[in-house]
């Protein structure tokens, strides 16, 4: 579903970094979660195809509206279940999809909270890449 961003790729079973009831760090991760949880999607959503996040207004985007449209009808759960698999294969995280079903029911807050702050991590340019030598070699003072 998500484009796989280079140098993001796991090499082997990972784990996730941040604790599922771990959501109250950073505090502002926390309130959107926890009171517009539909932009948190949103902005997790456009971090996974832009992790540089330069559109600031990337929150409120499609995935957002999706995610809106479907807590009117009370269905979410189908697009946070969907999510959190497609990150745990795209970073070969542990889980299944019952558990990925179960947190949707009834972890929702906790699960969106998890997955930004994971795909925050994951999606830095220095989380994956070891030492990166200079372009052009080194350059002597003459």
């Amino acid at each position: 579903m998500y484009s796989q961003q280079p140098g993001t790729a796991a090499t082997g079973p990972q784990q996730w970094h941040n604790d599922l009831f771990d959501c109250f760090s950073p505090m502002g991760t926390c309130c959107l979660g926890c009171w517009c949880p539909c932009i948190l999607y949103g902005k997790t959503g456009a971090r996974l195809k832009d992790p540089t996040l330069a559109n600031h207004n990337a929150a409120c985007n499609g995935s957002c509206w999706a995610f809106c449209g479907t807590m009117c009808c009370g269905v979410q759960w189908i697009l946070t279940t969907l999510r959190r698999g497609d990150l745990r294969a795209q970073y070969n995280l542990p889980g299944s999809t019952a558990t990925d079903l179960l947190l949707s029911c009834f972890c929702g807050c906790c699960q969106i909270i998890q997955e930004e702050k994971e795909v925050e991590r994951l999606t830095k340019p220095s989380a994956n890449a070891g030492y990166q030598a200079p372009q052009g070699g080194m350059k002597y003072p003459q």
